[in-house]
């Protein structure tokens, strides 16, 4: 029981034996004889009804008060300081990303046995190339096995980032296309290593040769921020591969992960021939 319960309970018992013991106090001197008299229920009865209705009223007051008392629940902690929202404004959400076309419109095709690049625009069942430029490729023949074997990875990737030259080392050009090797098939497949991209040079003409990225004249490169963006395809087919170009198209299925990840590289290459 708690003290709340405790306090109100002695109330009712102690009002209820004060009121008993003097209604049998009036009682009784209503019935006596004349001149008699009667004991008064308590010693020193005026002075302690007196004091015990004193005792009473303030006790009366302690329980309301006590009634009126937030329970523990409800009381807030003090010993951190309680602020209002009302002072802050409600915090923005943060902005929610377009995501680029599932399907856009141009393609990027690397076409290693010719070390060209061609950029391939959507045209139905078919892409038709509509521009085509000389590339540097890694040094070693062959498609990307580990960090650092110099060579230009085989495989079906998207441009996954766009950064302006001027805030990279002047190597890599005006502009670098990133791309999203290696895929969670290579990664599969133990390929290691990264940062494959496309990019200029930084001094005019491209070099011969690359640590594995696929390079372009600066004035090249900076054309394909017509046509790529971030989510373009670019299909990097093996240095033995012939594209299968049919009046200047190249049909869709083989820049597809299908084709690349259907069966090994070599077995789909084979098959497209």
């Amino acid at each position: 029981m708690d003290l709340r319960a405790r306090i109100n309970r002695w109330l009712f018992i102690t009002g209820t034996r004060f009121r008993v013991a003097y209604h049998n106090y009036v009682v009784e001197r209503a019935f006596m004889p004349r001149g008699g008299s009667v004991a008064a229920p308590f010693p020193f009865f005026p002075q302690l009804t007196a004091g015990i209705v004193v005792l009473m009223l303030f006790m009366a007051g302690g329980a309301m008060f006590i009634a009126r008392m937030p329970s523990v629940a409800s009381v807030p902690d003090i010993s951190m300081p309680v602020i209002s929202n009302a002072n802050f404004p409600a915090p923005k959400a943060p902005a929610i990303p377009v995501p680029p076309p599932t399907d856009p419109e141009y393609a990027i095709a690397v076409d290693k046995s010719n070390k060209l690049l061609l950029v391939l625009k959507d045209d139905g069942d078919y892409y038709t190339v509509i521009k085509r430029f000389d590339i540097s490729l890694g040094r070693i023949v062959g498609a990307k096995e580990r960090e650092g074997d110099m060579r230009t990875p085989v495989g079906f990737y998207r441009i996954t980032e766009v950064k302006d030259g001027k805030l990279l080392p002047k190597i890599y050009g005006p502009l670098v296309f990133v791309t999203n090797y290696p895929n969670s098939f290579d990664v599969a497949q133990g390929r290691t290593g990264g940062g494959i991209w496309l990019h200029g040079s930084g001094q005019g003409k491209r070099n011969p040769d690359t640590h594995g990225c696929v390079v372009l004249d600066d004035d090249n490169v900076k054309s394909l921020e017509k046509w790529v963006r971030v989510n373009t395809p670019v299909a990097i087919f093996p240095d033995s591969f012939k594209l299968p170009l049919q009046g200047g198209r190249l049909e869709k299925r083989f820049l597809s992960m299908e084709f690349f990840y259907g069966g090994d590289t070599a077995t789909a290459a084979s098959a497209a021939g």
